[in-house]
């Protein structure tokens, strides 16, 4: 079974404990030519699986200071609080410093 695209381009690599590589493609460009928010969202759940105990979330939000651009990226995840039962976190995306 081959892998599907949004899988190939929604993943990241683990450069320290909280901090991922990734790489925004434009494969998923919304109207302007910026790649679309809930793309972007979907490339910060995934390092946010790999630091939080729980990998599928309840309640997403997002804020988006600047449109993220093709090209590479840096993820930076915080674990804000993790419990018995619920977990909460945050994902940052830098690109270009």
């Amino acid at each position: 079974m081959s892998e599907h695209a949004f899988d190939a381009d929604t993943r990241v690599e683990a450069v320290t404990a909280s901090t991922f590589a990734a790489t925004i493609t434009s494969r998923w460009d919304a109207i302007g030519g910026r790649p679309n928010g809930g793309y972007v969202v979907a490339v910060c759940l995934q390092a946010l699986r790999r630091v939080l105990p729980f990998p599928d979330p309840l309640v997403v939000s997002a804020f988006f200071l600047r449109p993220t651009v093709p090209g590479a990226a840096d993820i930076r995840t915080e674990v804000a609080r993790a419990g018995r039962s619920m977990a909460t976190g945050g994902a940052r995306v830098l690109q270009a410093g």
